[in-house]
């Protein structure tokens, strides 16, 4: 036995050795397989890091986003609203435009029909002027005519007047009288 154990020691001691060696590759191994986790442990915190801060800010945009996609929403509403009532006020500019055109055109046919009105209404006011002179030149035509007549009347009156008195033998009115038959007797 004592023999023995030299022979085992020579073979367990290489084998132990091996196994130191085995052990050491393994150990070394999973030290460089746990640093590689742990740097990707590490990477991945990061990533998770970064990826939660642009989800922050994501989210944060996407509540901005909202808060102005409402805000443009109620905007729309009220241009829309506006909208409607734009189109209300131009039709009715239109439908009072319409009238306006219509009520012009009534008021140039009413002022062209009192033009012509007025150029007959002047015409005849012509005519009658033309009328009414030519009747004012007859007037002034008989009056001169009956002051001629007076005239004439008032010397056959005188003459006779004379006449009778030379010869009151003759029959005639009395004096202050007139014949019938005498100009300007009824």
């Amino acid at each position: 036995m004592q023999r023995l154990l030299p022979w085992i020691n020579a073979v367990a001691i290489p084998v132990l050795a091996g196994l130191c060696v085995v052990q050491w590759w393994h150990d070394r191994d999973v030290q460089l397989r746990l640093r590689q986790c742990r740097e990707e442990l590490s990477r991945s915190h990061a990533e998770r890091q970064e990826l939660e801060t642009r989800l922050e800010q994501t989210q944060a945009d996407l509540e901005l986003f909202r808060g102005r996609y409402q805000a443009s929403e109620q905007r729309v509403a009220g241009l829309t609203t506006e909208l409607h009532q734009r189109t209300e006020q131009w039709e009715r500019c239109m439908a009072e435009a319409g009238q306006t055109r219509a009520a012009l055109t009534n008021w140039m046919e009413a002022v062209r029909l009192r033009d012509e009105k007025l150029e007959e209404a002047a015409s005849r006011i012509l005519e009658l002027n033309t009328r009414l002179e030519e009747l004012a030149d007859r007037y002034r035509q008989c009056v001169t005519n009956h002051q001629a007549l007076v005239e004439q009347y008032q010397r056959l009156q005188q003459r006779q007047d004379s006449h009778g008195r030379h010869g009151e033998h003759r029959q005639g009115p009395p004096p202050g009288e007139r014949r019938r038959d005498s100009p300007g007797a009824d």
